[in-house]
């Protein structure tokens, strides 16, 4: 239900000198503009009020709420709805009408962000609270990068998975696979025997090694990009296409977490949360015990890129 999706920050400039690869600019030193400072004047436009955003499919609105700044960490809520159809709110227990909703409401979801950006560093991490798969990243990547281009004269923030990111190939291969979770799980009638002949119907699916303490191997070997395939990314494909989700349990340094694994040739992998991680109130985090969560995640990115 509940997972944060994390994404590298980088700002590329073709006039810096140096290969390719290397022109990327410090967070700190911008063309003279510190990430932190344009993020933080973003954000204060966006606070003050609900903003409409109209993509020409759906009419959205968000407000930034709640928003800290800590060492190099920008960090807060994202008050997020979407509007433009009437209807109403119903308690599904009852079956009673609570509110008859008009064109101009909207249901307003709460999601965590967080950008950590490095001053001396050209890389930093973000993350993003996905609540049944419903994230803002791609909103805010817009709306953040039509305000940068203007304070920059035409550069853009690159937002990419961090499960692309060269720098965190060896974290990937030193976590292990604990265990692998099917959630929702119906296989067909003819795949059952692919499937170790499993109970139909059942909506979660634990896969564990038979030997004690083992593991499936290491992350990386889950993880498909352009140029890497990894082994056991062919289980992967063919479970999921008998569930909503395959999930990994992965280990480092004696903390497990757990990835939410796509099946599509362009995974992005999120840490998935519940009671066990973070503080819960009627199903929703709570902020501060969210943050503390996504801080810990944040410390063991950036100790590895």
């Amino acid at each position: 239900m509940h997972s944060l999706a994390p994404y590298s920050i980088r700002v590329f400039d073709r006039s810096l000198a140096g290969p390719a690869d290397e022109k990327y600019h410090k967070l700190g030193n911008i063309r003279g503009k510190d990430l932190l400072k344009v993020l933080i004047s973003f954000v204060n436009k966006k606070n003050d009020k609900y903003h409409e955003v109209d993509d020409g499919k759906q009419k959205k609105t968000l407000k930034f709420t709640n928003v800290k700044c800590e060492n190099r960490t920008i960090y807060g809520i994202i008050e997020y709805g979407e509007y433009g159809v009437k209807g109403k709110v119903v308690n599904v227990t009852t079956g009673d009408t609570v509110y008859k909703k008009k064109k101009d409401d909207s249901d307003i979801h709460q999601l965590y962000f967080s950008f950590t950006v490095p001053s001396e560093e050209s890389r930093g991490v973000c993350l993003f609270h996905n609540i049944h798969g419903r994230s803002v990243k791609g909103i805010v990547d817009t709306l953040i990068n039509d305000f940068f281009r203007e304070e920059t004269k035409g550069l853009k923030i690159q937002l990419r998975p961090l499960t692309y990111e060269k720098a965190v190939e060896e974290w990937m291969k030193s976590s292990q696979v604990k265990e692998l979770k099917l959630t929702n799980y119906s296989p067909k009638s003819d795949a059952t025997d692919q499937v170790d002949k499993l109970i139909d119907n059942t909506s979660e699916i634990i896969y564990k090694p038979k030997k004690k303490g083992a593991s499936f191997g290491s992350f990386w070997d889950f993880i498909k990009t352009k140029e890497h395939t990894g082994g056991n990314r062919q289980a992967v494909d063919i479970l999921s296409q008998y569930c909503s989700n395959v999930k990994a349990v992965v280990e480092f340094d004696g903390r497990k977490r757990i990835f939410n694994l796509t099946s599509d040739s362009t995974p992005v992998s999120s840490i998935d949360f519940d009671e066990s991680d973070v503080d819960m109130d009627d199903g929703a985090p709570n902020f501060k015990s969210l943050h503390l969560f996504a801080k810990s995640l944040i410390d063991d990115m950036l100790a590895t890129i």
